[in-house]
């Protein structure tokens, strides 16, 4: 944690069950201080809860997750004021909360403790992605004014469409974007198999044109390299892939599995490459390989035992069974981004997900800066 000035600071270690202790400089009324010892003090409210930290140390910020569940102690180099270990209070449960993340729910509260305009938290959360339906449910509230930012862009033909279905997979019916599913796509011990080639691979997933993590996605990533010599399972996994899309193979990025953990998750977002990001123009980026033309998503476990896929601007929640795979056309056939192709992971329960991500680039010709 950082300061304007050194006065009333104190020295700080956060002790952890099955963990390493977490040490740190903080001003004596540093909000997140006071967070942390509301959060000790109140030990059988919302045990569930991930508490995120940032702080500073000598490589720059640092965004830490803690489990409630494992805070122990706060040891510090001289006393607290008995304010800090005022109790959290216990909140009540707001109507589809679970349709949001968990960092979101908790913004939420907060804003309506300190009794914040609702419509511009409806505003918040509408421009991020989030259906304005469930907003108003969540706030309870219905916006007094025009919404300014526009959530639902016009849209373009996404005509005329790849037709899939020649190579078995079944189109899903949305007059905005171009969807299609594949039953079986990986068997259960190939599934499996993936689990076991990853299983000690996995780091913090990262965010396009953001360096280090970033708390709006909180999985794990792992990368799977394929050898065509020897045809391993990615390998051939990215060969059923370049057939079903009729690219070659080098239009395929690295196989990506990803890892989510209970109340992780990946806020909305797009695959295709905003020509917003700093990385845009980079080499390895679009002008090397062109756009994400398709993205592919197999999910490796149930999603009903762990957490599904949604399209916030479609209603579409994808809960696929275990091997399944689904997929969609991120661009329009005249290249431009396709916005209606924003997703999510949504937050998992107590049950780990893993999926198998493949991401086809498309061709210079067809990338458009838009």
């Amino acid at each position: 944690m950082s300061a304007d000035s050194e006065e009333n600071l104190i020295d700080v270690t956060v002790h952890l069950h099955d963990l390493e202790p977490i040490e740190f400089c903080s001003p004596i009324d540093h909000e997140v201080l006071t967070m942390l010892c509301r959060e000790l003090g109140s030990p059988n409210v919302e045990i569930e809860k991930i508490l995120h930290l940032s702080v500073m140390s000598d490589d720059g910020p640092t965004n830490l997750y803690i489990p409630k569940s494992a805070l122990k102690a706060i040891e510090t180099s001289d006393p607290l004021p008995a304010e800090h270990f005022q109790p959290v209070s216990t909140r009540a449960e707001l109507t589809g909360e679970e349709h949001f993340p968990a960092d979101w729910i908790n913004w939420v509260h907060h804003n309506l403790e300190i009794k914040a305009d609702k419509d511009s938290m409806h505003d918040t959360m509408v421009s991020s992605g989030f259906p304005s339906e469930r907003v108003c449910d969540l706030l309870q509230h219905t916006p007094t004014r025009p919404f300014l930012v526009q959530n639902h862009p016009d849209k373009e033909q996404i005509t005329p469409k790849t037709d899939l279905t020649t190579k078995g997979l079944t189109p899903y019916e949305s007059e905005y974007v171009e969807m299609y599913t594949c039953s079986q796509f990986l068997t259960a011990a190939e599934c499996k198999e993936i689990e076991a080639l990853t299983v000690d691979k996995f780091t913090r997933s990262r965010v396009v044109g953001v360096d280090g993590a970033d708390q709006r996605r909180t999985s794990h990533s792992a990368t799977l390299i394929a050898d065509f010599d020897d045809m391993n399972l990615a390998a051939r996994i990215q060969q059923r892939i370049s057939e079903i899309v009729d690219l070659d193979l080098a239009h395929l990025e690295q196989l990506q599995s990803q890892r989510y953990e209970t109340a992780e998750f990946y806020q909305p977002h797009y695959d295709y490459f905003s020509n917003e990001f700093p990385t845009y123009q980079d080499p390895r980026g679009v002008v090397r390989k062109g756009q994400r033309l398709w993205s592919c998503i197999v999910y490796l476990r149930d999603a009903e035992k762990c957490s599904g896929t949604q399209f916030n601007r479609l209603n579409i929640e994808m809960t696929p069974n275990q091997g399944d795979m689904f997929i969609w056309r991120n661009l329009y056939p005249t290249g431009k981004p396709n916005p209606y192709t924003m997703h999510q992971g949504l937050p998992v329960g107590e049950k780990t997900k893993f999926i198998l991500t493949q991401w086809v680039r498309t061709d210079l010709e067809t990338v458009s800066a838009d």
